[in-house]
């Protein structure tokens, strides 16, 4: 049996997309986000996600098909999410996070998969 290809990446998620990494998403065929407990990752709760052609392009936001209701994720801490099969095509994705309190940034593993 034939091991489907995987890659692992530390993603910095943020409230501006400048300081967000950028993910290259477009050999996989979904992934998953992987939201460990942490004092730097307890108020994150959503991310919206934004997609590019080129690794220092425009990244603009990804919307569903009816082409009005933006991509995002919910977030919890201590859990594997999948991630949203709107982004399946895209070449390089970053997500913006939304957060309680204060906070503007965090990190978490994203785990494509082929």
């Amino acid at each position: 049996m034939t091991e489907r290809v995987t890659g692992t990446i530390e993603l910095t998620i943020a409230t501006s997309l400048g300081s967000c990494t950028t993910w290259e998403y477009g050999s996989f065929a979904g992934g998953e986000l992987i939201v460990q407990a942490g004092t730097d990752r307890n108020d994150l709760t959503s991310i919206a996600w934004y997609s590019c052609d080129t690794r220092e392009g425009t990244f603009l936001p990804c919307y569903k098909q009816d082409g009005t209701t933006a991509v995002t994720t919910t977030v919890n801490q201590e859990r594997a999410i999948k991630v949203p099969d709107e982004v399946f095509g895209c070449k390089y994705l970053r997500g913006l996070g939304t957060f309680d309190n204060a906070k503007t940034s965090c990190t978490i593993k994203a785990v494509g998969k082929s």
